[in-house]
């Protein structure tokens, strides 16, 4: 990570460079590049894909959530950053019809990386916190499919309001 930093040594290698006169590459350009393959990933996923375009219907939705839960579950543990995440989308979850059974049986993601490192937990958290932000912009795009005005389903999407990111 150090090299990405000096802009001698690998600021030719970033896919972006904010300014080629700089001696020192900002440190949110260094995250940027670090996590841009999962940040692209995210964005091709078919489910936040069909989110995007409002064509996703309601079985789909839910297989996402039961999907990201899944995830979020053991990654809010191993990354130490609290429930919150965990708790919307059970909030979801239940408001589109799963019960405590079924919650329960939810198959949790067994591999998830070790985030020891400073670099690993940092890069984690940031592509975490960016999909937050992302998520906003899909809650907006869920009314077709949950209502207007109502937060039943999509509070995950809804994060920290403006407090996100």
């Amino acid at each position: 990570m150090d090299q990405l930093l000096n802009a001698g040594t690998g600021f030719s290698n970033m896919r972006t460079a904010p300014n080629a006169d700089m001696a020192i590459v900002p440190f949110r350009w260094v995250l940027r590049e670090a996590t841009h393959d999962v940040h692209q990933r995210l964005h091709r996923h078919d489910g936040f894909a069909t989110i995007q375009n409002t064509t996703i219907d309601i079985a789909s939705y839910r297989r996402l959530l039961i999907r990201l839960y899944g995830f979020y579950v053991p990654f809010e543990t191993v990354a130490d950053i609290g429930r919150d995440r965990n708790a919307w989308l059970e909030h979801d979850l239940r408001a589109l019809g799963l019960g405590r059974q079924e919650l329960g049986a939810i198959a949790i993601c067994n591999d998830i990386p070790s985030l020891m490192s400073a670099d690993a937990r940092l890069g984690a958290l940031y592509v975490v916190e960016g999909s937050a932000l992302g998520g906003r912009d899909l809650g907006r795009n869920l009314d077709r499919l949950l209502g207007w005005e109502t937060i039943n389903g999509r509070r995950f999407c809804l994060g920290r309001g403006s407090g996100t990111g």
